[in-house]
């Protein structure tokens, strides 16, 4: 395991992990199928990746692709 890897993610359950980089990314809970399709893709890039820490690797790739959305691109006109 990465020692400078936050340890609350290592502890947390995949649903944790979700549910705390929809709070940081988008300031609002995740929805139940939000969670369970990033879930699956946290699992899903778990099982792909092929490095020391596949954990992280797939908390980083979801990170990357929460950034790269509308969602978290554009702002509201009502802010």
């Amino acid at each position: 395991k990465d020692p400078n890897q936050h340890p609350e993610v290592r502890r947390r359950s995949l649903e944790a992990v979700a549910a705390r980089a929809w709070l940081i990314a988008y300031s609002r809970k995740i929805t139940n199928d939000e969670r369970d399709d990033a879930v699956a893709f946290l699992r899903e890039r778990e099982k792909a990746a092929k490095v020391e820490d596949p954990r992280k690797a797939a908390v980083t790739d979801l990170c990357v692709a929460l950034f790269n959305t509308n969602e978290f691109i554009y702002l509201r006109e009502n802010y």
